[in-house]
């Protein structure tokens, strides 16, 4: 770690920032990328957008086509995702505890916020369109996604569709527009945030799911911290540079609600000892996980958590 003197990208401050050399440690090349942190706002940025990017996505999961149940298994989990995402229902509250979400915290995205079945819900960066097909399942009858990174335009037999676009390029407005674990890979971060506002419906909100720099575990591991994930995460945001953010566009926070897992510390653990997440397989004991979801689950309530989804609605709005 180093000072430097760099201009950050979301709040404009040159003053004091600090420099660190990262490696590259999901596939395991460990070739180094500069990152540094703003003195102002704290958001941890790259420091050069790397020019062939693309080449660090390949065999990139999020692409892989959904695996959803069919059948009568089917239909079981759509009554778990309709008590995942709506809270109604006695047995998919049972089937909730038996077989839980797989992602943490999903039962706060929509349920107890007012969003009916028809609301308007638009899913950025997502990929083939997993989660779609789950909210698709649960109820939500119009539900869209975009994914610039596709071969082609996705269309599903129950209606839900994947266009291969930017946000930018998406027409009308939207109840709800998501951004699960995608912020963070975007260059352009303001022109998206005003992408959202102006597709946001009054009422509507955005919720941005995002690691988070303000969190124990990068004070503990710094560039052996597993969310910098480099060269992906362009921007790992603190709390004041997302809201910030928000508020250059006419946005503003509403809430936050940590979400972290045992992730991020078993992971940046490896890391440091210079094993790369492709290898990551039985290198933690059972006791050594369960001590590390405790310590997640007390930094989540404490707001110090490794990420955290954000609540974001239109300035003036309730």
């Amino acid at each position: 770690m180093s000072m430097t003197q760099r201009r950050c990208r979301i709040c404009g401050s040159e003053q004091g920032a600090r420099e660190y050399r990262a490696r590259e440690m999901m596939y395991g090349t460990r070739e180094e990328f500069c990152y540094f942190q703003c003195g102002a706002c704290e958001c941890l940025q790259i420091c050069d957008f790397p020019p062939d990017i693309a080449r660090f996505y390949a065999g990139y999961g999020s692409y892989d086509p959904p695996l959803l149940p069919t059948g009568a298994r089917g239909r079981v989990w759509a009554v778990r995702n309709r008590f995942t995402f709506t809270g109604r229902g006695a047995v998919g509250r049972i089937l909730e505890r038996l077989h839980p979400f797989p992602t943490p915290g999903a039962h706060r995205w929509l349920a107890g916020r007012g969003v009916a079945r028809d609301a308007r819900i638009l899913d950025v960066g997502c990929g083939s369109g997993g989660l779609l097909l789950s909210l698709r399942s649960a109820g939500y009858r119009n539900v869209m996604g975009v994914e610039p990174y596709l071969e082609a335009d996705l269309r599903y037999p129950n209606g839900v569709t994947v266009l291969k676009r930017t946000l930018a390029e998406v027409e009308g407005r939207f109840d709800v527009i998501m951004f699960h674990h995608v912020l963070e890979h975007i260059p352009d971060q303001h022109e998206t945030m005003a992408a959202v506002a102006e597709r946001l419906t009054d009422t509507g909100f955005c919720l941005v799911r995002i690691p988070l720099v303000s969190s124990e575990a990068w004070d503990t591991y710094r560039e052996h911290w597993v969310q910098i994930d480099p060269p992906r995460h362009f921007f790992i945001h603190s709390l004041r540079s997302l809201a910030l953010l928000a508020e250059g566009a006419g946005l503003r926070v509403a809430s936050v609600e940590h979400d972290s897992t045992a992730f991020q510390f078993e992971a940046s653990e490896l890391y440091r000892r210079g094993i790369p997440l492709v290898d990551h397989a039985g290198k933690i004991p059972p006791d050594q996980h369960r001590e590390y979801e405790q310590r997640a689950r007390a930094l989540n309530a404490s707001g110090r958590g490794d990420q955290a989804a954000f609540y974001l609605r239109k300035a003036g709005s309730k």
